[in-house]
């Protein structure tokens, strides 16, 4: 059952959100790290790496985001299975199969977590560039970073799955999507130099 639905191409289907995900995570802490290293290098004054940080707060972000997506649409609402639009979960083995795949995104989404509680304990080492908004901020932009993605590629491009099928099934889509960006935004809006300013170290 679990390997007559081409296990390696349906693999790296269903991870690609991911991997695209951690590539973008490590794009961002990388471009952070090395303008701080250059700021640090300008100004003489170091603040601290904040990239750690921002880091451990988007992979926090986006495996809480995950968990979200699977506990109250896969599970509580039943509105899709990782792979309902390829396998229609209409008998007990197309069930199991979903339920496998549903599985597997789980563990991902725990693995995210707790690389994110690994590099938080990372992040506590420079305590100047500590700060609560920018950990929230972060966690926000990881969450928002996963629905935009994850909607992208597994709805619109894969179309493994839809958030809700049925007559208004574009509209719930879009409006995955528009809740991505609207996190983002939020996320950016908080990490604004001057909120973070006020409320390092607390």
């Amino acid at each position: 059952m679990f390997f007559d639905h081409e296990l390696a191409p349906t693999m790296l289907i269903a991870l690609a959100p991911f991997l695209v995900t951690l590539a973008t995570i490590l794009l961002i802490v990388r471009t952070v790290s090395t303008r701080t290293a250059a700021a640090v290098a300008t100004t003489r004054l170091d603040r601290g790496n904040t990239g750690p940080l921002i880091g451990a707060g988007l992979a926090i972000g986006v495996g809480l985001g995950g968990f979200v997506d699977g506990i109250l649409l896969h599970q509580i609402l039943q509105w899709h299975n990782m792979l309902s639009s390829w396998v229609p979960p209409l008998t007990l083995v197309e069930m199991k199969l979903n339920m496998i795949w549903d599985g597997l995104f789980h563990a991902v989404t725990w693995i995210f977590t707790l690389v994110g509680i690994a590099l938080l304990f990372r992040a506590a080492r420079y305590r100047e560039a500590w700060s609560t908004r920018r950990l929230f901020g972060s966690m926000l932009g990881g969450w928002g970073l996963f629905n935009l993605v994850e909607g992208l590629l597994d709805h619109q491009l894969f179309g493994i799955h839809h958030v809700h099928p049925g007559a208004h099934q574009v509209a719930w889509d879009v409006g995955f999507l528009i809740s991505g960006i609207a996190l983002v935004a939020v996320a950016l809006a908080i990490e604004q130099p001057g909120h973070d300013h006020a409320t390092t170290n607390t």
